[in-house]
């Protein structure tokens, strides 16, 4: 218990010297006092109880430097930091570990009352103060405040952590009331920002931002429930008075995409507006999809055309083609039907398959309109056909356009039995009809 009481009071010490008036601002230098000498002597001890680990025997000269110096140096307060919470790790008594807690966390507080730098000292107190209070509830208003106060200073530069617990504390506050839920939303909004902007540095710390983003999404769908009605509440307006703000559109978004309001008319408005400010192929991807859905196939073509551009590789530009092509062959344009087809097999090989048998199957859908006076040249169509799903490798549908070859009779009467022909119309390509007894009787 003695030992308790004299860390009570050298805490209670610490308190009274944080509340005196400041009697001289803090210099570059250091600042020894009145005793000099005796100072230094002072602060050579606690370097070196520091150094050696001996953070109870620090204590002694931290508390005469604390009273007879406090605007020493900033490296005060950053080993008087290291004697607390060096004493808190070998603490065993919870009573006297938390005043070893509250002494370390004040270290940070006397820092910046005589020495600034507010930002960057509430930045790294953030890392002990959750882990040190997170057992007191009566607390939590108290580190509330404190983090979205180093959000507020740090923005871009808050740590990862210190993001993770302002959420988490925003969530505890709504759940007491003493937060609202636009309150906890703008806050997500401002820390959503942070997030991004740090995972965009693409650096070392990238996959703690990441798994930051999943945290603070999470806590804050835990806590609040958005739908379409409070989207339109709370994030709309804000986006009114700045509508050309990329961060908060891909925001607006994110939520509406989360509470399903696509058939809401902003939805396309902001995803056409994003698509435009930031194009990207997933962004295309959407708004020709949903033009698609939609059975707008001008718009889908309008963005399939833009999303080619920023294809990231050979397999997304050649499924551009593919749809392309199934547009224009639903309108019954044949010829650019194919051309799509052709071009997403050179483009990727591995579409060569589904390609070709696109185009054996729109040579199968042209024999009434591919015909010829000839029955022999009228039934060369499907020789185009078979020739275009071998190429596809579909021996099933090759089989069948074999069903539909010129007959052997026909062959014998008109003649053309091993001849190399033109099928003409649109199809325009050269086929060789098989000799007469390898054609179907």
């Amino acid at each position: 218990m003695k030992h308790i009481q004299f860390f009570k009071s050298v805490f209670l010490l610490v308190l009274f010297f944080a509340a005196v008036p400041l009697l001289s601002q803090a210099q570059d230098g250091w600042n020894w006092g009145d005793e000099p000498q005796k100072a230094k002597e002072k602060y050579t001890l606690l370097s070196d109880d520091v150094k050696a680990g001996n953070f109870d025997r620090a204590k002694q000269p931290l508390a005469w430097l604390l009273a007879k110096t406090p605007d020493l140096n900033k490296s005060l307060y950053m080993k008087g930091a290291d004697i607390y919470e060096g004493l808190v790790k070998a603490a065993e008594d919870g009573e006297q570990k938390s005043i070893y807690e509250d002494s370390a966390l004040v270290m940070y507080d006397l820092r910046i009352k005589y020495f600034q730098d507010e930002a960057n000292v509430l930045n790294r107190k953030g890392g002990l103060a959750m882990t040190y209070l997170q057992d007191r509830p009566e607390k939590y208003p108290e580190l509330f405040e404190l983090y979205t106060k180093i959000v507020e200073l740090n923005g871009n530069d808050s740590f990862y952590y210190n993001v993770n617990y302002a959420m988490y504390l925003a969530g505890v506050m709504l759940k007491s009331e003493r937060f609202t839920e636009e309150e906890i939303i703008a806050l997500h909004e401002k820390l959503t920002k942070i997030v991004d902007t740090n995972i965009a540095k693409d650096d070392d710390f990238k996959q703690y931002w990441e798994k930051a983003k999943e945290y603070i999404d999470s806590e804050f769908s835990a806590g609040v429930t958005m739908d379409c009605e409070k989207i339109n509440k709370f994030l709309m307006p804000k986006l009114a008075e700045d509508p050309d703000n990329v961060e908060m559109i891909e925001q607006v978004l994110a939520q509406m995409l989360k509470a399903k309001c696509l058939d809401d008319p902003k939805f396309l408005e902001l995803a056409t507006k994003l698509a435009e400010a930031k194009p990207s192929f997933g962004r295309f991807a959407f708004l020709y999809k949903y033009y698609l859905g939609k059975g707008d196939n001008t718009r889908a073509i309008e963005y399939i055309k833009k999303a080619e551009g920023y294809a990231e590789s050979a397999s997304d530009k050649a499924d551009l083609y593919m749809l392309m092509a199934g547009i224009y062959r639903s309108q019954g344009d044949k010829s650019t039907a194919r051309s799509y087809y052709q071009k997403a097999a050179s483009t990727d090989a591995s579409k060569t398959s589904e390609a070709y048998t696109g185009i054996g199957d729109l040579y199968m859908g042209s024999s009434s309109q591919c015909t010829n006076s000839n029955p022999v040249l009228a039934r060369a169509v499907f020789i185009a056909a078979y020739n275009a799903y071998n190429r596809a490798g579909n021996g099933a549908k090759a089989a069948q356009a074999q069903q539909y070859f010129p007959r052997r009779e026909d062959a014998f009467n008109h003649g053309g039995a091993g001849t190399t022909v033109n099928v003409g119309c649109w199809i325009g390509e050269t086929v060789t009809i098989p000799a007469l007894e390898n054609l179907p009787k």
